[in-house]
């Protein structure tokens, strides 16, 4: 094992891959290049069919090893797998299609360091095939908290986690290729999430990827979790609500009068189950669904005339925490979709 200090622990950093012969030689030489030098870096390879074992084996740096699984798995029996082989004070998750900036790891460990409150910590994220866009993301843990029943706040190729906390929580096979985000929603009870806002990953989106190729698995996949998250705040899990609620979170929003009263109501009952069993922090679980309200009138209001008239009314609007400027574009541009 790697020699470790209170001051540069050792980083156990996780890739596991499968028929990634076309990025992994990228993806492993933004470790390599790492500006934090104590690492392990764990390449698991998941039943490839393609040269991604040649590709991994043509490094001879001591800090890596590779570990083949001669039969393909899955992603989440293999990181599993991949957390047994681990020896660092920290596990750093990384996708065989992505670069790590050179700092990553040493800014994660610092951070970590820093806050030993926060067990988990991921980063925004660059997306490659859309001219290095960034994607922001929450940084407070209690509105990554109260974000989690709306949507995935953590990008999984990004996360630092404390091995500790993996010895008390593992992916679940169950939730297939949702199973990041139903661990983060499982560890929020009892582990703080927070997000460095400095893209550190260059995220790559291709064909190929889980997200593309198993839509109908993975949603049915999310609704499950939604029907524990919704469960826990004592709401009626029928499918109605359970259809709402993943329209909501999809941003599949309809300019209909029924949708947009119906959505108001939902927003409205989650805060108020959350004022009683306070499954998330009040004040900002209040303020974080009266944003996704305000979003998605927003989006309406080009298409719906009566939008700007159900924010005025609506007791969302009291939760709100939206600045002049944010108000003054909605009322234009529904003022615009009127006059037309």
């Amino acid at each position: 094992m790697k020699s470790s200090t209170r001051s540069s622990p050792l980083v156990s950093v996780l890739i596991p891959v499968h028929n990634g012969e076309r990025y992994l030689r990228e993806a492993i030489e933004s470790m390599l290049n790492q500006t934090y030098r104590n690492l392990e870096i764990i390449i698991i390879d998941d039943g490839s069919t393609d040269q991604t074992a040649s590709v991994a084996n043509r490094f001879s740096d001591s800090r890596i090893r590779f570990i083949n699984q001669p039969v393909n798995i899955g992603l989440v029996a293999t990181l599993n797998n991949g957390i047994q082989h681990c020896s660092g004070e920290f596990i750093a998750r990384m996708d065989a299609d992505d670069v790590s900036e050179p700092e990553r790891i040493e800014k994660q460990v610092k951070f970590l360091l820093e806050h030993p409150d926060i067990g988990l910590l991921g980063t925004a994220i660059r997306v490659i095939a859309e001219r290095q866009r960034l994607r922001p993301v929450y940084t407070n843990p209690d509105e990554i908290k109260s974000r989690l029943l709306y949507g995935n706040p953590i990008n999984h190729p990004t996360v630092m986690i404390r091995t500790s906390t993996l010895g008390v929580h593992r992916y679940d096979p169950s939730f297939i290729h949702a199973e990041d985000y139903e661990l983060w929603c499982r560890m929020k009870k009892t582990v703080r999430l927070s997000n460095l806002p400095e893209a550190l990953l260059q995220y790559r989106s291709h064909p190929q990827q889980i997200s593309r190729t198993a839509g109908e698995v993975q949603l049915q996949t999310i609704k499950r979790i939604h029907e524990q998250l919704l469960h826990e705040l004592g709401l009626d899990t029928n499918e109605k609500t359970l259809r709402l609620h993943l329209d909501i979170y999809l941003k599949n929003y309809r300019a209909e009068t029924v949708f947009i009263r119906e959505a108001e109501m939902h927003l409205l009952s989650l805060i108020k189950h959350n004022q009683t069993k306070r499954v998330y922090p009040v004040k900002t679980f209040g303020e974080i669904t009266a944003a996704v309200w305000f979003e998605m009138l927003n989006h309406l209001a080009g298409y719906h005339r009566e939008v700007y008239q159900t924010y005025k009314r609506s007791p969302l609007k009291n939760y709100l925490n939206a600045t002049f400027t944010d108000t003054f574009r909605f009322y234009m541009k529904q003022l615009k979709h009127r006059t037309e």
